[in-house]
């Protein structure tokens, strides 16, 4: 505990330190840029975009603030030292939150963080956290060198003409949301704008167009009833063209249950309909009932065929199904009732000759 207080005590001073010169610094001034610095910089920003084909600067989504921080010499601040990021200097992204930083603080910053849960919370860890995002990497994407945004070319040289810290060649990325395009822009920081290529497409519900729009924002609703068919196959959806599922029927209708034995008037949406009746449906072997409930699908095998034994296991008997038993059996549903008849006239035949024997 007493390592941690002291430990937290330094860096906090040296925090405020560079606070202070931070504040002092002669050339930290917000609008630091003088007239032909923002000349510079409007014509990088115009040779970055010229591959990306923006129309205009909201073309870019956040991309663009990414880029015009990324050229002024005060607005990136390493969050670890709280010092000026320089264009010159060697820095490391956060793929999540896109925040700069030096890339010797991040080592240290990792280092530390490693040497804290191990030493002082006895807790081996292999992740370590963005110092402003907190998301967990792991300990393999440790950064070991400076590397540009696209992470095509290491130790990337300062070009006045170029984005700081980008080697100026094409991004590349993989565009997101997925669609089969790559960035177009040269590398540069944040994250990639949307996709600026222009397709055809219908629209949500495929009743009109095809429509060109750009391939970031291509879905579109025509403004009518989306009519699809809906789950129910009897309703339609009668929603304003939109996009996702259609919601469930709202409507009733006459549904049979699952066995096909009873009908009722239910909501559409409710298509597992049960009634209580049991099956009855004969099985494969053709001579016994489904004692299932209620059920949509097939009733399976038989539970009287394949390998049967006695009550105490010794004996098995395999019933297999074939036209001759088929048929035995046929017989004996239709004979044995007769001849159960037959037994009980005899045997009442038998007692009255005897009482009258008796008598």
């Amino acid at each position: 505990i007493l390592y941690r207080k002291q430990k937290f005590e330094e860096i906090a001073k040296k925090n405020q330190e560079n606070i202070r010169r931070l504040i002092s610094t002669e050339n930290y001034q917000l609008n630091s840029d003088t007239a032909d610095d923002r000349k510079l910089i409007e014509e990088v920003l115009n040779k970055t975009k010229s591959s990306f084909n923006a129309g205009s600067s909201n073309d870019l989504g956040r991309t663009y603030q990414y880029l015009i921080d990324s050229l002024s010499s005060d607005a990136n601040i390493c969050l670890i030292c709280i010092d000026l990021i320089q264009k010159t200097d060697a820095i490391w992204n956060c793929s999540c939150c896109y925040s700069p930083f030096h890339i010797v603080c991040i080592q240290k910053w990792i280092k530390d963080g490693v040497y804290q849960s191990l030493v002082i919370n006895n807790n081996e860890t292999n992740s370590w956290h963005c110092p402003k995002c907190r998301t967990e990497f792991d300990q393999k994407d440790t950064p070991k060198r400076y590397l540009c945004y696209c992470h095509k070319e290491i130790d990337p040289q300062f070009n006045p003409w170029s984005i700081p810290h980008s080697c100026g060649q094409t991004c590349g990325k993989r565009l997101i949301p997925e669609c089969g395009h790559i960035c177009l822009l040269l590398c540069h920081p944040g994250p990639c704008p949307p996709c600026p290529k222009q397709i055809n497409v219908l629209c949500y519900c495929n009743q009109s167009g095809p429509t060109a729009r750009r391939c970031g924002f291509k879905g579109w609703s025509c403004g009518k009833a989306c009519s699809k068919l809906l789950s129910c196959q009897q309703h339609r959806c009668e929603q304003v063209c939109h996009t996702g599922d259609c919601l469930p029927c709202q409507k009733t209708s006459i549904q049979s249950c699952q066995c096909g034995k009873t009908k009722a008037v239910r909501n559409c949406n409710e298509l597992n309909f049960q009634c209580d009746q049991l099956c009855n449906r004969l099985l494969n072997c053709h001579i016994h009932e489904c004692k299932r409930l209620c059920h949509r699908n097939e009733c399976g095998t038989c539970p009287r065929q394949g390998i049967r034994t006695c009550s105490c296991g010794k004996t098995m008997m395999i019933a297999e199904k074939s036209t001759q038993n088929l048929k035995l059996a046929n017989v004996i549903k239709k004979r044995v009732p007769k001849l159960i008849d037959s037994m009980r006239g005899f045997y009442i035949l038998m007692r009255t000759d005897a009482k009258t024997n008796i008598s």
